[in-house]
């Protein structure tokens, strides 16, 4: 049995998609062994983890690997690069240039197999700053030089891969979306009431949340008709709670919630909203489709990679916000006035969804990934 080490910066607490791809992943890796190694200060050692995401408790080992912040090695520092010995492949979903130099350097030590995931890397700032631009330029080209250093890299969506492609020509890339954990299509539902769903991180940066508290006010203010559901944990939180709190009719906070909640705000949505200003690919995003939920997101990697046609959802110009508060209401009416035509299209949805990231699609390559480099 090929034994992995999978290394991440997130909390397997978290509610990120990293984190919910990595148990989705140690789950299901069949004849794959996975540990794994924190990139941070904290850990949770050889303890089962209940995680938010999902209803049942998983047990594996993880260990702490410290380099984010203590600028010392400890000595379980220099334990936990002692276990990377006994494993066949390294496999890091955090691309960054420390993990990345650090990890390098124990492949090459021990001689094991070592797998990056990787992005496109942005070269100038989403915000127009000379500071932002000054600061991401460098550890921009930085980053592609470390990242060209590895021979083998994992991307999950069309543009990153004609990406690494090009830029990484001497590297072995592995072109595998996300996968969906069900392993047979849901029976999808047209609830009575209209319901926009947002899941996933309130992070105010890359998530916009802040700016999807924006949208909601205005469309409620538009529409009270239309009920907006939140799910998830982070930076944001407050913005999310007072956005309840003067809106108590129209919008639910539900916070983190295991697997059994979260189907159930899948199952009586009609919308998902998904404001992202970039995605590697968006878990969150295919879930909903797989429940056959039409979504409105900004034209940005991640999104564009799953919404091909406006049955499955529409893809707004970045960052044009007031469009989406109209295509959210222009939605309303098309679910109001033919339930029938829209509980079709949800079906539609949902079959593509499955077709093309359905687990039996996708798992046996991620497996021949890590079986396929220790030959």
């Amino acid at each position: 049995m090929i034994k992995v080490a999978i290394f991440t910066k997130s909390s397997i607490h978290s509610y990120s998609g990293t984190t919910r791809y990595i148990i989705n992943l140690i789950k299901n890796l069949y004849g794959v062994n996975a540990t794994v190694f924190y990139l941070a200060n904290k850990q949770d050692n050889n303890a089962p983890i209940s995680h938010i995401g999902s209803s049942e408790t998983i047990a594996y080992n993880s260990y702490i690997l410290p380099i984010t912040k203590e600028l010392i090695p400890t000595m379980s520092y220099w334990k936990a690069l002692y276990k990377l010995k006994n494993f066949d492949v390294l496999y890091s979903v955090e691309p960054d240039i420390l993990p990345v130099l650090l990890l390098l350097l124990v492949s090459k030590v021990y001689n094991k197999k070592l797998i990056i995931c990787t992005s496109k890397t942005r070269k100038r700032p989403l915000r127009k700053s000379l500071l932002r631009y000054i600061l991401i330029f460098p550890y921009s080209v930085l980053k592609d030089f470390t990242v060209s250093l590895v021979s083998n890299l994992h991307v999950f969506n069309q543009e990153d891969f004609k990406y690494a492609k090009a830029k990484y020509r001497n590297s072995k890339i592995f072109y595998i979306p996300h996968f969906l954990v069900d392993k047979k299509r849901i029976k999808v539902n047209c609830s009575k009431t209209f319901i926009v769903l947002y899941v996933g991180r309130l992070d105010t940066n890359q998530k916009q949340i802040e700016l999807l508290a924006k949208i909601v006010k205005e469309v409620i203010a538009k529409n009270t008709d239309i009920k907006f559901h939140i799910v998830g944990d982070g930076e944001g939180k407050n913005i999310v709670v007072e956005l309840e709190k003067e809106n108590k009719k129209n919008v639910k906070y539900l916070g983190t919630i295991n697997d059994i909640k979260l189907k159930h705000e899948y199952n009586i949505a009609n919308l998902f909203l998904f404001p992202s200003k970039w995605e590697d690919f968006g878990i969150s995003l295919l879930e909903a489709q797989s429940r056959g939920i039409p979504a409105i997101a900004f034209n940005v990697r991640g999104p564009r990679e799953i919404i091909k046609t406006h049955t499955q959802g529409t893809l707004i110009k970045p960052f044009e916000y007031k469009r989406m508060e109209n295509e959210i209401i222009n939605r309303y009416y098309s679910w109001k006035t033919n339930r029938k035509k829209y509980l079709e299209d949800k079906n539609k949805i949902s079959k593509i969804a499955f077709k093309k990231w359905g687990i039996e699609t996708i798992m046996p390559k991620l497996i021949d990934m890590f079986t396929s480099i220790v030959k």
